[in-house]
């Protein structure tokens, strides 16, 4: 009986990346393709796979006739590239021009992401841990911990400090290089915004969606404002053939 074990060779892949690709619209061939090339390059320690010959691709179920086809659209959907016998994944998965799945957000991800690591969706409490204090400096960085400490000071915030420092961390790195970067100031707009609106019970979970579709809407509207002045600001744009359904009103 087959029996792996995580100390065993294994294909190490970034959970923005894999969400990425199971909620992409690749076709089974398409998704066979794929990962025969990520197993032949990242599981190898390498940026690129070599495949000699198209026909080796058939190992993966992918007939023949179908092969270049498929190739040519992962291609032209900038996921792959390929340099003759060498084919190398983008990871630059917002280039991709690739439909997600209809019902498919990010907050959702992420609540259902806290969920399982709570390992308790019974009392709606996602992450309920107790509140620890925050280490010093040598553990965690300086804009991570004064950060995190006012995010803890929100009502309902009850969840596992090592989550949260690599919850925050993981944040404030997607949006690294939008036009606006999450702040205090931006915490306690959207604290006291929700505040005011909602009489429903606050929790860690809740308070994580909340701020990203608050950074999200405050950075559309950055954009929209630098596009009427003219000037050039970095706009992380979804692809054309991307655009899921947002909702930047109160969950």
């Amino acid at each position: 009986m087959a029996n792996p074990q995580p100390a065993e060779a294994h294909l190490r892949i970034a959970h923005t990346i894999l969400e990425q690709i199971m909620v992409s619209d690749f076709t089974k061939r398409q998704l066979s393709l794929l990962l025969f090339i990520l197993r032949l390059s990242w599981g190898c320690g390498k940026e690129e796979a070599i495949v000699p010959l198209q026909n080796d691709f058939e190992m993966v179920g992918v007939g023949k006739g179908h092969i270049k086809a498929e190739l040519d659209w992962l291609i032209e959907a900038k996921v792959i590239t390929r340099d003759g016998d060498r084919y190398s994944f983008n990871k630059g998965y917002d280039q991709w021009r690739v439909s997600r799945a209809r019902a498919y957000t990010k907050a959702k991800v992420t609540k259902m992401v806290t969920l399982n690591l709570a390992g308790n969706h019974l009392n709606g409490n996602y992450g309920g841990g107790s509140v620890e204090e925050i280490p010093d400096d040598r553990q965690v960085p300086g804009e991570i911990k004064e950060i995190l400490a006012e995010l803890r000071k929100l009502p309902g915030w009850k969840s596992d400090l090592a989550y949260d420092v690599k919850w925050l961390s993981e944040f404030m790195a997607e949006f690294r290089e939008a036009p606006i970067q999450l702040t205090i100031s931006y915490i306690r707009g959207c604290r006291d915004y929700h505040l005011k609106r909602s009489r429903v019970r606050h929790t860690a979970g809740d308070w994580r969606n909340r701020l990203r579709n608050w950074m999200e809407f405050a950075i559309k509207k950055e954009c929209e404002r630098n596009a009427k002045s003219g000037k050039t600001q970095h706009d992380r744009s979804l692809p054309d053939s991307y655009t899921p359904q947002r909702d930047y009103s109160d969950a």
